[in-house]
């Protein structure tokens, strides 16, 4: 599966500061994710002209080859799927490359919409919205302690959730290890 939003309004134009950071950042953060632990987060540029940026691969990914050619394609992918963009999140089955003019290391993103549906992809009415959310981020907090507990910094798990009878996944970076 995958799935890129990309950003409409304030896009910057084709040889501005803000571009040319972009391309520097989008080319260091791949490079380096190859060349470390498949995880990178760095920014380049100072003020409004400043991109930050994200690319990892999913702990379930598969093998090292198939995660190494995600992380290899994912930039060039988005520069010409979201050609102007100053935020952008791309995301596939092996990795995720996320960009933004702002700074989002260590910052919840309340943006993502989530579904909830059975199996059988009929969507579902939560009954009551408050025990969803405590059993979700009782799930969440386990997930981001593990995580933190291993040398990758990632974890992915599923945890049954009763009161639908559905599952919960996630998938956890735990903290911003920056690099410049």
């Amino acid at each position: 599966m995958h799935t890129t939003d990309c950003s409409t309004t304030g896009n910057y134009t084709r040889g501005s500061q803000f571009e040319k950071n972009l391309n520097q950042l989008l080319s260091s953060l791949s490079a380096g994710a190859i060349a470390g632990d498949w995880f990178n987060t760095s920014s380049v540029g100072t003020g409004p002209d400043q991109a930050f940026g994200l690319i990892m691969c999913y702990a379930d990914a598969g093998d090292a080859t198939r995660c190494k050619e995600c992380l290899a394609r994912a930039p060039a992918g988005v520069r010409q799927e979201c050609p102007g963009s100053r935020a952008v999140t791309a995301s596939n089955d092996a990795c995720l490359l996320r960009y933004s003019d702002k700074p989002f290391f260590s910052a919840y993103d309340a943006s993502t919409n989530i579904s909830y549906t059975k199996l059988a992809g009929d969507q579902i009415v939560v009954q009551n919205v408050t025990t969803m959310n405590n059993t979700r981020w009782q799930f969440l907090n386990k997930l981001a302690e593990r995580a933190g507990d291993n040398t990758l910094r990632i974890d992915n798990r599923s945890e049954p959730y009763v009161a639908a009878s559905a599952q919960l996944y996630a998938k956890s970076v735990f903290g911003s290890r920056e690099r410049s």
